[in-house]
């Protein structure tokens, strides 16, 4: 039974927002995924969020989910994290932009990860939004990525406060059992830009080596991965100007909707500047790394700026995981990165 505490922190200075995505529909797991436990006294995969980003500097939280999970995460959010985070609420598929006028497609959201943080970023833009960062509700990414994202966004040096962020992983410390996961391996420029993702589906084998297909398209054929390969886990951080490509994505996205059908589930050919993929339930989403890998070529010309971490990311994907991230998690609070209780 998970016993939650309130926390107070001091003399921390917060000056940006972490943007958690928690709307997915979790098929393969097959249950509430942020709200898992794998604490050592219960804690939830994004009690974990929590603690990181207030240690790390962020100043508030805006949670997306999707209404029928919703009051979940809310009651679990309002019961058991430090009042002195600020976390506001946006339901995704009840989002203005959810389905365009006398659209065929009676599509509920999840749309995709770029057009949940699209949806954030307006319910929002009335305030203080400026750069914000960005990561998953089912993903612990340890302490050290989030401080090593809070201090990219914070740096408003001429050479920083233009370029956006994605915090890269080693390939081995996101993958912990034998079962298909889905990551983006990122080409690098010798600057430390991003010049490249390319989404797919990566596995690893008794003895631990690693293979990938060359994509999520061509299946066909495989090829090794060293264990060390740079790979996205969905955790960024974003300057203002991403909305702007959000807008032009999601834009482009409604007009495939109201042609792409239902019966068929045929892609609709017209929309092509940004990749539409089939979702877990069979219905087209926008993802973040394909709207980047777009950002950062002509003519948008943006620049994502990679940070290497030597930290795990503890994910979960599948049922079985959750015993194993479990383990990893007691590994590290016997290891004094985090309390025995996080809230307490």
């Amino acid at each position: 039974m998970l016993l939650c505490y309130e926390m107070e922190y001091q003399d921390t200075i917060y000056q940006m927002k972490l943007i958690i995505l928690a709307a997915g529909m979790a098929k393969r797991f097959g249950g509430l995924k942020p709200l898992a436990p794998i604490g050592p006294g219960g804690e939830a995969i994004i009690d974990f969020a929590a603690y990181d980003c207030i240690k790390a500097g962020f100043d508030s939280v805006i949670m997306v989910v999707r209404s029928e999970i919703e009051g979940a995460i809310r009651y679990h959010v309002e019961k058991c994290w430090p009042r002195s985070l600020p976390v506001e609420f946006i339901i995704q598929d009840q989002a203005e932009e959810t389905a365009p006028s006398g659209s065929t497609n009676s599509q509920q959201a999840p749309k995709g990860t770029a057009h949940a943080v699209a949806v954030a970023i307006k319910a929002v833009r009335e305030g203080s939004m400026d750069s914000f960062g960005v990561v998953n509700g089912d993903d612990m990414y340890g302490s050290q990525a989030y401080k090593l994202l809070y201090q990219h966004l914070a740096d408003s040096s001429p050479a920083q406060r233009t370029s956006h962020a994605m915090v890269a992983f080693e390939l081995a410390n996101t993958v912990f059992s034998e079962k298909p996961l889905t990551r983006a391996t990122c080409e690098v420029t010798p600057d430390g830009f991003l010049k490249h993702l390319n989404e797919r589906k990566v596995q690893q084998d008794k003895q631990g080596n690693f293979t990938a297909t060359l994509s999520l398209e061509d299946t066909t054929l495989q090829e090794s991965l060293p264990p060390n390969t740079y790979v996205s886990v969905n955790m960024w951080g974003f300057r203002p100007q991403i909305l702007e490509v959000l807008e032009t994505a999601i834009d482009e996205f409604d007009t495939y909707l109201t042609s792409w059908s239902l019966e068929t589930n045929q892609p609709h050919e017209a929309a092509k500047t940004f990749k539409i993929r089939l979702g877990s339930s069979g219905t087209p989403e926008l993802l973040l790394p394909d709207i980047v890998d777009v950002m950062i070529n002509p003519p948008v010309n943006q620049t994502v700026k990679v940070i290497p971490t030597t930290d795990k990311c503890i994910g979960i994907t599948h049922r079985q995981d959750l015993k194993l991230a479990s383990l990893e998690v007691d590994k590290l609070v016997g290891q004094g990165i985090y309390p025995s209780k996080l809230f307490g």
